[in-house]
C-alpha cells in the first residue's frame, strides 16, 4: 500500500540569520513611510485597523531618493530567497529565464492591539513573501498567520484528521514565501506592543 499526496502546495519558511541590527534598522525605516491613503480613507487592503504603508521601501531605495544601509541589506537578502526558491521549485533555469524583468512590490504593516488582515490572496501576482523584522512574545494564536486550504471540497474529506487551515505563529527574523493565490489572513493581534511585518508581491517575467 503506497499513499500518494496529490497536488502539493508549497510552503517554505526562511530564516535570516543575525538578523538583530536589520530588523532594527527596517523598524525604525517602516515608521517613517507613509500610509497608503486615498481622500484621506485608507484603501481597501485586507488588513483591518493598523497601518497598511505605501509601497516605496525598495523605490526609495532604487531612485536613489532616500539611501538607507539596511533596506539595501534586506533588498538584497529578498532577491537571493528568490532567486534560490526560483531555482529550487520553479526552474533550474530560472536566474536565465524568469529573474530578468521580475517585479518586486514591498510593503509594510504595523498591527496594534486587536489589529488584523481578512482572509485574502494577492490576484495576478505569482509569489507573495512575508517576513518579521518585529515580534512581541505572544500567547496561543494570537497574532498567527494562517494558510486556507485551497480545495473546495476538503471540508468533505473524512479519510484522516484534516485541517481546512493550518495556523504559524510569528517568529522574528523569519518569513514564509507562498504561492499568491493562497488564501492567507491572521489572528487578532491582542498584544500592546505592536507587530510589524513587510509583505512582498513578486510578479515573474516570462519570456514569449
Amino acid at each position: 500500500m503506497k499513499k500518494i499526496d496529490l497536488f502539493p502546495t508549497p510552503l517554505v519558511k526562511f530564516n535570516l540569520e543575525n538578523s538583530d541590527k536589520l530588523n532594527s534598522g527596517l523598524v525604525d525605516y517602516v515608521k517613517t513611510m507613509k500610509d497608503d491613503t486615498v481622500d484621506g480613507k485608507k484603501q481597501p487592503y485586507s488588513m483591518v485597523g493598523g497601518k497598511h504603508t505605501d509601497f516605496s521601501l525598495f523605490l526609495d531605495w532604487e531612485t536613489g531618493k532616500r539611501k538607507d544601509k539596511f533596506v539595501e541589506e534586506f533588498y538584497t537578502k529578498i532577491c537571493d530567497l528568490i532567486m534560490e526558491y526560483g531555482e529550487k521549485y520553479i526552474d533550474k533555469h530560472f536566474k536565465d529565464t524568469h529573474a530578468p524583468g521580475t517585479r518586486i512590490t514591498p510593503w509594510a504593516m504595523i498591527y496594534g492591539p486587536n489589529d488584523y488582515s481578512k482572509v485574502h490572496n494577492h490576484p495576478g501576482i505569482d509569489l507573495a513573501i512575508v517576513y518579521y523584522p518585529k515580534v512581541p512574545k505572544t500567547s496561543d494564536t494570537n497574532g498567527n498567520i494562517e494558510f486556507i486550504d485551497p480545495r473546495p471540497c476538503s471540508t468533505w474529506d473524512f479519510n484522516n484528521n484534516h485541517k481546512t487551515s493550518q495556523s504559524f505563529k510569528p517568529e522574528e527574523g523569519s518569513g514564509f514565501i507562498f504561492p499568491a493565490w493562497l488564501q492567507h489572513g491572521t489572528t487578532p493581534h491582542r498584544e500592546d506592543d505592536e507587530r510589524i511585518c513587510i509583505a512582498i508581491n513578486v510578479k515573474f517575467h516570462r519570456s514569449p
